[in-house]
């Protein structure tokens, strides 16, 4: 069984005892890892304290893949009932990404997050980038704290952690991912269920992950880059402009790949940048962006900015080849 530090254990359960309120929050544009870890503690809370109330915050009226899969709020949350919470915040490496920023209201906040630290804003922090997913550490958490598994926390966390390991094929899976997921396993919850709410896409969106890759170019050093045009989802029946990086995943010769959109609500060029061995987090760094070793993401305010940053990608791969 993983390590997790004593004391944050012995605290984080002292205040889950203490608190009879939780508001569980995840970042903007959540995706299956953040909701499948506080879904999943959500459903830890309900199964073991049922006396205690707990909300996903931010999951009311949101359009956002998992409709399928987690049981998203059915009402708003007032501001009083997370003035007398313990928040917790899942799978946010900063402040200014927490969906609905309410956090901020909250008698207490915990974070927990496996992406590197950029930051700290919460009251007790739990933050381990050696885990594939903020799920995998929200599965040994739930054990180290003496509780076992059951089907739908299982589920909620499998969700997670095949979606932030790309299916296990991502470089930061490990045999503690393995170990974990065995024993979610165990519990014997419907897999296909999990696959389908992830995995089955609309037909137009099959087509928009096509137009995306059409769009590609290849450097003759293995750098891939695709800049999709302003409001080019629309044309697909997408609800809302997507990343769509794994688009380019899996192309021979490719050891860098990288796309950019435009976010309308911010009205910044948002992008992803993803290898399979090469750390490419600092690339992010420059342009107002971070993330993990060989996944990142970054926030340009103008178009022209994203071939400064191929351009520097590309320098990088040409004088690795030479060094090769």
């Amino acid at each position: 069984m993983i390590s997790i530090d004593p004391q944050f254990i012995k605290n984080f359960s002292k205040k889950v005892k203490q608190f009879d309120k939780f508001s569980l929050f995840v970042h903007v544009n959540p995706d299956f890892d953040a909701f499948g870890s506080a879904f999943a503690f959500k459903t830890f809370l309900n199964t073991f304290f049922s006396e205690k109330k707990a909300y996903v915050m931010g999951s009311y009226n949101i359009n956002a893949d998992g409709r399928e899969l987690f049981p998203f709020e059915q009402t708003d949350i007032n501001d009083d009932f997370v003035k007398e919470s313990l928040a917790i915040i899942f799978d946010t490496s900063n402040q200014e990404r927490v969906l609905t920023q309410k956090h901020k209201l909250a008698k207490e906040t915990v974070r927990i997050d496996h992406h590197p630290r950029t930051e700290k804003f919460a009251d007790m922090e739990w933050i381990d980038s050696s885990f594939s997913a903020t799920a995998e550490m929200i599965g040994y958490l739930i054990l180290q704290m003496g509780y076992k598994l059951n089907d739908e926390i299982a589920s909620y966390l499998y969700a997670g952690i095949i979606t932030d390991t790309q299916r296990f094929w991502g470089p930061t899976t490990t045999p503690q991912t393995f170990a974990l997921t065995a024993k979610l396993m165990e519990t014997g919850f419907n897999r296909n269920k999990v696959h389908d709410a992830v995995y089955l896409k609309p037909l137009l969106e099959h087509k928009y992950f096509s137009y995306v890759l059409s769009k590609a170019k290849i450097t003759k050093n293995g750098l891939a880059y695709a800049l999709i045009k302003k409001g080019a989802y629309k044309h697909f029946g997408v609800v809302s402009p997507l990343p769509m990086v794994h688009a380019l995943n899996n192309i021979k010769g490719v050891k860098i790949w990288t796309t950019v959109y435009f976010n309308e609500s911010i009205k910044k060029w948002i992008g992803s940048i993803r290898s399979r061995n090469i750390p490419i987090n600092n690339f992010a760094q420059m342009f107002n962006g971070g993330g993990h070793k060989y996944a990142a993401a970054f926030v340009l305010d103008e178009k022209n900015q994203f071939m400064k940053l191929v351009q520097i990608m590309d320098d990088f791969l040409a004088k690795q080849n030479e060094n090769s």
